[in-house]
């Protein structure tokens, strides 16, 4: 016997806007849809919830960036910097100075007097110098 063809309810389709409007895949939101005691397919998904689908992400993003706009535009400082980066081009740029003193290093360093252990642990007191260095 051959199923009847599938035909979404308003409520189906509600939920497909606003899973899809949060940012819900077309995979979780085909999870969610039950028909013959079973999830339907992705497939159904795309094919019967087409407008939803297009739709749901566009209007909900826009619905925040009006809301955002207003609160920057009504001299919210943290909306105002948030849109000037986003859509206006600024940015924040940090400058780092480096000081450091020169000094004197001998050339060569005669380090075969040293056994494994020394040298590993010097090593490791060099490695850790230079993570310092590059943090600063």
């Amino acid at each position: 016997m051959a199923r009847k063809n599938f035909e979404p309810t308003t409520e189906e389709r509600k939920k497909v806007y606003q899973l899809t409007a949060s940012g819900f895949t077309v995979e979780d939101v085909a999870k969610t849809i039950y028909r013959y005691g079973k999830p339907i397919s992705d497939k159904t998904v795309r094919k019967y919830f087409r407008k939803e689908l297009e739709t749901a992400r566009i209007e909900s993003v826009g619905a925040v960036a009006a809301r955002l706009f207003k609160k920057a535009i009504d001299g919210d400082t943290s909306a105002m910097i948030f849109y000037l980066k986003t859509r206006g081009g600024w940015k924040e740029t940090a400058i780092n100075e480096i000081k450091a003193e020169v000094t004197q290093t001998p050339e060569k360093i005669d380090l075969s007097g040293l056994s494994f252990d020394e040298l590993e642990q010097l090593e490791k007191l060099l490695d850790k110098g230079n993570s310092k260095a590059n943090t600063n």
